[in-house]
Protein backbone atom coordinates (compact mmCIF):
# COMPACT_ATOMS: atom_id res chain seq x y z
CA UNK A 1 0.00 0.00 0.00
CA UNK A 2 1.56 3.90 -0.55
CA UNK A 3 0.96 6.54 1.20
CA UNK A 4 -2.13 8.59 0.83
CA UNK A 5 -4.04 6.31 -1.58
CA UNK A 6 -6.37 6.30 -3.31
CA UNK A 7 -5.22 9.86 -3.46
CA UNK A 8 -3.68 12.86 -1.72
CA UNK A 9 -4.47 15.66 -0.66
CA UNK A 10 -0.80 17.27 -1.65
CA UNK A 11 -2.40 17.00 -5.19
CA UNK A 12 -5.04 20.20 -4.13
CA UNK A 13 -7.86 17.85 -3.52
CA UNK A 14 -8.72 19.25 0.29
CA UNK A 15 -10.55 22.37 -1.55
CA UNK A 16 -13.22 23.16 0.98
CA UNK A 17 -10.96 23.57 3.73
CA UNK A 18 -8.45 25.74 2.25
CA UNK A 19 -11.10 28.07 0.38
CA UNK A 20 -12.71 28.21 4.21
CA UNK A 21 -9.45 28.62 6.03
CA UNK A 22 -8.09 31.21 3.41
CA UNK A 23 -11.56 33.45 3.65
CA UNK A 24 -11.05 33.88 7.02
CA UNK A 25 -7.39 33.70 7.11
CA UNK A 26 -7.03 30.47 8.97
CA UNK A 27 -4.56 27.26 8.98
CA UNK A 28 -5.84 24.61 7.34
CA UNK A 29 -6.54 20.90 8.54
CA UNK A 30 -8.07 17.96 7.37
CA UNK A 31 -8.26 14.91 9.01
CA UNK A 32 -9.25 11.08 7.47
CA UNK A 33 -9.98 8.18 9.75
CA UNK A 34 -10.97 4.93 9.15
CA UNK A 35 -14.65 4.50 9.70
CA UNK A 36 -14.19 1.31 11.26
CA UNK A 37 -11.27 2.64 13.77
CA UNK A 38 -13.97 5.33 15.20
CA UNK A 39 -15.96 2.24 16.55
CA UNK A 40 -12.96 1.81 19.02
CA UNK A 41 -13.16 4.04 21.81
CA UNK A 42 -9.36 3.55 23.00
CA UNK A 43 -8.74 4.63 19.16
CA UNK A 44 -10.66 8.03 19.33
CA UNK A 45 -9.62 8.84 22.53
CA UNK A 46 -6.00 8.38 21.65
CA UNK A 47 -6.87 10.25 18.55
CA UNK A 48 -8.31 13.15 20.34
CA UNK A 49 -5.52 13.39 22.97
CA UNK A 50 -2.88 13.67 19.89
CA UNK A 51 -5.05 16.42 17.78
CA UNK A 52 -5.14 18.48 21.28
CA UNK A 53 -1.96 17.79 21.98
CA UNK A 54 -0.54 19.09 18.48
CA UNK A 55 -2.73 21.09 16.89
CA UNK A 56 -2.14 24.06 19.47
CA UNK A 57 1.72 23.86 18.43
CA UNK A 58 0.62 24.97 14.75
CA UNK A 59 -1.70 27.44 15.20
Amino acid sequence: MRLNEPWSGKEGLIYAPERHANAHDRATIELELRQDLLMDAGFVERMVGLVAEIVPRHL
